[in-house]
C-alpha cells in the first residue's frame, strides 16, 4: 500500500456525540467516495441484538474477549439490556435488562471497562437511574452508583481526590458525579443542560491537579477542580454537541476545541475559558481527533459536517488543509470520526460513519478513501465507530453500532 509518510503523534480522542440533529454544514467534495480505493472493510460478524425501536446511538466497550453493547429500545419493552457477545464471532454470552417499564431511546448508556486492583468491571449507565457495575464474565450486578436521571456518557475511572481510582459519572440531564470505587459519593455538581458531549478528566490547566470539563446542547461550560469546585464557567451562544483537547506550542495549558450547532469550531483556553478563536466550517460542526495526519509537523483537527463532509483543519492557522465528500445521499447527521491503526501499517486511518448507512476508512495526510462498507439492511448510523484491538495485535477492527440496536464488526483487508 502506497501512501504518503507522516509521522502520527495522537493529541487527543473526541468525546463522543450521538443522535442529536446535527445540523451540519456540507463541504466541498474530493473524488468520488469509491474513487481510488484499494481496500475493503469485511464484516466478520453482526450482533442477534435487533430491536423494534430505530434510535440506537450509544457505543460499545470491550476487555479483548468480550464485547459489550448497548441496547436500547421500545418503551415498555424487555429491549433495553446490556449484551456480551464473543469477540471472535458475535455469539451471545449473556444480558442484563433492565426494568421494562423504564425502557427508552436511552435505556442503556454508553459502556466501558476497567479494572481496579486486578478487578475487571463492565460499567453502563441506565433509564433506572443508576450506572451498575457487572461482572464481565456473567453478567451479575457487582455494584449499584445511584444518579438522579438516566446515564447517557460512559464511566470515566480516574484518580481525581487522591491516590485511589474514582469513577467519574455524568447522568443525561446535567449533573456529574465523582463516587469511590465501593460507591461513596464524593461530590455532585450541576450544570445547566443537556450533556450530549462526554466529559474530559485530565490535567487541562497545566497544575498539575485533575480538571473535569462538561459541556451542554444549551451551550454551557464548565471547568471544576477535583474537588467539584467551579474554577470558571462560560455560556455559549450556540448548542455544543462535541468537544476535544489539544495542546499548543509553550502552553502548558490544554486548548479545548467545541464543534457547535451553528457550524464553529471554537477554541477555548482551558486556563481562562476565554475564545483563543473561531473558525466556520458550515451550518453546523463536530469535532474528533487531533493529530498530525498529513506529515507536516503540525496537527490537524479532523471535523464531521453535515452532508457526508470531513474536513482537516490546521490546528494553528485554521486552514482548510483537505476536504472530502463521502456520500451523495442527504445526510443529518455525521458523527465525529474516529482515529486508530486500522490496516496493521503502522500509520493511523480515520473512520467516519454516515447516517445513511456508510463506513468509511479515510487517510488523513490528504483525505482519500481507502475502504467503505454498506450493510446489506438499509439502517442509519447515528453513533461514531468503536476501534477496538480485541486480539491485542496492535491493529484496531471496527465496530458500529446501527440504528436498529446490532452491531457490525468489521475488519479492514487489502
Amino acid at each position: 500500500m502506497t501512501r504518503q509518510n507522516r509521522t502520527v503523534q495522537p493529541i487527543a480522542v473526541v468525546i463522543g456525540v450521538s443522535v442529536a440533529c446535527l445540523l451540519i454544514g456540507t463541504v466541498g467534495a474530493l473524488a468520488g467516495v469509491t474513487d481510488g480505493q484499494h481496500g475493503e472493510l469485511t464484516e466478520q460478524w453482526h450482533s442477534d441484538t435487533a430491536v423494534s425501536l430505530a434510535g440506537n446511538h450509544h457505543t460499545p466497550a470491550t476487555d479483548g474477549g468480550r464485547v459489550f453493547l448497548p441496547v436500547s429500545g421500545a418503551e415498555d419493552s424487555a429491549e433495553c439490556r446490556l449484551v456480551a457477545v464473543s469477540a471472535s464471532d458475535g455469539t451471545t454470552e449473556w444480558e442484563a435488562g433492565i426494568d421494562p417499564q423504564v425502557c427508552t431511546i436511552h435505556g442503556i448508556s454508553d459502556v466501558s471497562v476497567e479494572r481496579v486492583d486486578g478487578d475487571t468491571r463492565v460499567l453502563a449507565g441506565s433509564t433506572e437511574n443508576a450506572v451498575v457495575a457487572y461482572d464481565p464474565e456473567t453478567g451479575a450486578a457487582k455494584q449499584r452508583y445511584p444518579i438522579d436521571s438516566y446515564g447517557y456518557a460512559a464511566p470515566i475511572k480516574a484518580t481525581i481526590t487522591g491516590n485511589e481510582p474514582e469513577l467519574l459519572l455524568a447522568d443525561g440531564t446535567g449533573s456529574l458525579y465523582l463516587y469511590s470505587i465501593d460507591g461513596e459519593r464524593q461530590w455532585q455538581y450541576t450544570i445547566d443542560g443537556y450533556m450530549q458531549a462526554d466529559p474530559i478528566v485530565s490535567d487541562l490547566t497545566g497544575d498539575g491537579e485533575s480538571n473535569i470539563l462538561a459541556t451542554t446542547i444549551r451551550g454551557s461550560m464548565v471547568l471544576l477542580n477535583s474537588s467539584g469546585e467551579r474554577i470558571w464557567e462560560r455560556q455559549h451562544e450556540t448548542p455544543v454537541y462535541s468537544m476535544t483537547t489539544m495542546s499548543t506550542p509553550g502552553n502548558s495549558a490544554a486548548t479545548i476545541v467545541l464543534g457547535q450547532s451553528d457550524g464553529s469550531v471554537t477554541a477555548v483556553s482551558a486556563q481562562t475559558g476565554d475564545t483563543v478563536w473561531n473558525h466556520s466550517v458550515g451550518s453546523a460542526a463536530n469535532v474528533g481527533p487531533v493529530f498530525d495526519g498529513t506529515g507536516d509537523g503540525v496537527s490537524e483537527l479532523f471535523v464531521t459536517t453535515r452532508g457526508g463532509g470531513i474536513a482537516a483543519i490546521d490546528s494553528e492557522t485554521q486552514e482548510t488543509k483537505w476536504r472530502q465528500h463521502l456520500t451523495e445521499n442527504p445526510v443529518q447527521v455525521v458523527p465525529p470520526a474516529a482515529a486508530a491503526d486500522v490496516t496493521g501499517d503502522g500509520e493511523t486511518e480515520l473512520v467516519v460513519t454516515t447516517h445513511t448507512n456508510q463506513v468509511v476508512v479515510i487517510n488523513p495526510s490528504d483525505g482519500s478513501v481507502m475502504a467503505t462498507y454498506e450493510r446489506e439492511k438499509d439502517v442509519r448510523i447515528y453513533a461514531s465507530p468503536t476501534l477496538l484491538d480485541t486480539s491485542d495485535d496492535g491493529v484496531f477492527d471496527v465496530y458500529v453500532m446501527y440504528a436498529d440496536g446490532v452491531t457490525v464488526a468489521l475488519t479492514y483487508t487489502e
